[in-house]
Formats: C-alpha cells, sequence, structure tokens
C-alpha cells in the first residue's frame, strides 16, 4: 500500500479508482466491512484509495475542545495495510477542504483527481460544508458522471451500531473488553519505558512506567494486557491511575509484567488491554495494598489463560 500525503504527491488516475472516504479512527469493524466492499468492487479492474484527512474535522473546527481519537494516522495505516488497499491518500483538512460545497468536492475531486468508477462509503456519510452532502447526493452525481455507489449498512453488535463513538465511550468507561469486540481486536497502547519512583520493586511488584502517546486513556483502575516488546509477548497487568495510597497527583500507566525480566528502560512497548479488573482506590497501608494487587495477580493470570486473551490481542494485526 503507498501513502500519499497531499494533493500534490497525487499519482496520476488516468484509468481510474475505485475509491471510499472517511476519517475511519480506529478501523473498526464497520470499517473494515468498507474496506472488503471496495476490494469486491473493484476486483481486478482498478487501484483502490482510501482518501482520508487530517486533523480529524472535529479538531479543526474545535481546536480547544476536549476529542479523543482511537489512532494516529500513522496506526490507521497499519491496520489498513492487510486489507490488500492500493493507496492511502490523505489530505490536509483546511478551509478549502472544509468550505468546500459538495458538488465541487466530487466534480473537483471525485472525478477530477481520481477519475473515479466506484465509490464505497458508510451509512453515515456526509461531506462537504456543512456536512449537506450525502449519500443520496452522491448517488445521483455518480449517475450523472457515470461512477457507481455502494453504500454499507451499519454493522451491528450487542445491539448497538459499531461506531467510533461507541468504541471511545467504552473505553473512557472502562469496559475493554467490550471494546475489543467492536474493533475486531484489543484496544492498543504505545509509549516509551521512563523511569518511576521505583515503589512498586520495593513492593514486590516491579513495574515499568509507560509515557503513554496515546490520545484515549482507559478509565483508571487495574487491566488484565498482553505486553508486545520488540514482537514477543509476555503476561501482564496495567495500572492506570494517580497511586492515591501514596498521595500521588500525576496519572501515570505502569505496567507489571508476568513472565519478563529484564531492563527495557527506554524501548518502545505495546499493551494490548484485554480486560477490566477493579478500579483504582486507595489503601490504608502499603501491605493492604500488596495483599489486593497478589489477588489482581491471580485474577489476571486466570483471565489471560482462558486463551481468547492473546486471539484478540492480535486479530488483524
Amino acid at each position: 500500500m503507498k501513502v500519499i500525503r497531499g494533493i500534490q504527491n497525487l499519482e496520476d488516475f488516468k484509468e481510474g479508482s475505485y475509491l471510499t472516504i472517511g476519517i475511519f479512527d480506529g478501523v473498526h469493524l464497520g470499517h473494515q466491512k468498507i474496506l472488503k466492499s471496495l476490494k469486491k468492487m473493484a476486483g481486478r479492474r482498478g487501484k483502490t484509495v482510501l482518501l482520508t484527512f487530517h486533523p480529524h474535522p472535529v479538531k479543526f473546527f474545535n481546536p480547544g475542545g476536549v476529542f479523543y481519537e482511537l489512532s494516529t494516522v500513522e496506526r490507521k495505516v497499519d491496520l489498513v495495510s492487510p486489507f490488500g488497499i492500493d493507496f492511502f491518500v490523505i489530505f490536509p483538512f483546511e478551509e478549502d477542504v472544509a468550505n468546500m460545497p459538495p458538488e465541487v468536492f466530487i466534480r473537483k475531486i471525485l472525478v477530477g483527481l481520481f477519475r473515479v468508477k466506484g465509490v464505497v462509503v458508510g451509512y453515515d456519510f456526509f461531506f462537504g460544508t456543512g456536512r449537506i452532502g450525502d449519500t443520496k447526493l452522491l448517488r445521483e452525481m455518480g449517475k450523472e458522471f457515470g461512477f457507481d455507489v455502494e453504500v454499507i449498512e451499519p454493522v451491528r453488535f450487542m445491539d448497538s451500531i459499531v461506531s467510533s463513538t461507541r468504541i471511545r465511550e467504552l473505553i473512557l468507561s472502562g469496559k475493554v473488553r467490550e471494546a475489543a469486540l467492536f474493533l475486531g481486536r484489543s484496544y492498543r497502547m504505545c509509549g516509551k519505558v521512563v523511569r518511576g519512583a521505583g515503589r512498586g520493586r520495593t513492593l514486590g511488584f516491579p513495574t515499568a512506567n509507560i509515557d503513554f502517546q496515546s490520545d484515549i486513556i482507559p478509565l483508571p483502575g487495574v487491566y488484565a494486557v498482553v505486553v508486545d516488546i520488540g514482537g514477543k509477548r509476555f503476561r501482564g497487568l496495567t495500572n492506570i491511575g494517580f497511586n492515591p495510597t501514596f498521595g500521588e497527583k500525576t496519572l501515570r500507566v505502569e505496567v507489571h509484567m508476568l513472565d519478563f525480566s529484564g531492563d527495557i528502560y527506554g524501548r518502545e512497548i505495546s499493551l494490548y488491554f484485554i480486560d477490566r479488573i477493579r478500579d483504582e482506590r486507595k489503601f490504608a497501608s502499603a501491605n493492604d495494598l500488596v495483599e489486593q494487587m497478589r489477588r489482581d495477580v491471580k485474577k489476571g493470570i486466570k483471565i489471560l489463560e482462558t486463551g481468547d486473551g492473546y486471539g484478540l490481542s492480535d486479530r488483524t494485526e
């Protein structure tokens, strides 16, 4: 898959293309259905294109607001790549794009630049100034310019429509197992291991402190996780929180690995969240905390030994 950033770097699509448009935040099951449908529509007849925008339109229109993205552009590229899409095209979401009438977008971008033969979008696709363009307009102009349009119906799971919004809600509320079912894989956080207070080692539970890069962080608490270090995977427990027992006020992400020992300071690692064990809480003493941590380890091992922990963590990876 070739990644192209900006209009100026576009190739000549003189033979036409089959294209999908969207933000694809999280590349969840609904997005995956769109990608599969796009490949099916194109067959061997032409190149497939995923057209996306950066920054996220929500951040463009409300730069000072709070908004959590599930995945970076680089992460989206990694997740889309296995689906066999030929081109991953990233357009800057700027004033000219934000204020472009939908009819102009179709004529100038879809037809003019990509010479589309077919377009696949989700049921909730809107575009153009004020998001006034919809799938009805897309179909009408498809007939005018001679390209096919396929609209993918929503994917439903657990009585909910699979969406980036719903997945954000699940992660922020600590429901990482449910979020994994919507994503088709376990939620992943990445970061570099940095030095912490060293308190975990003195308590008998050494932890690696993570300088996390993720935009969205699960609800504070203790989680069973799979830890990826250089492509090798280990079982672990992650605590997200403020260490209230010791009076800290800075949010930290710490992981205690169950079957690994060694120096990993400075290394990039990934945490795959399998299930939530408990809330974070303040203990009366360090001894009480240690006793709870022992119970957490037993519960974490049980979760990770059920067989679906590792399976969820590497699905579509």
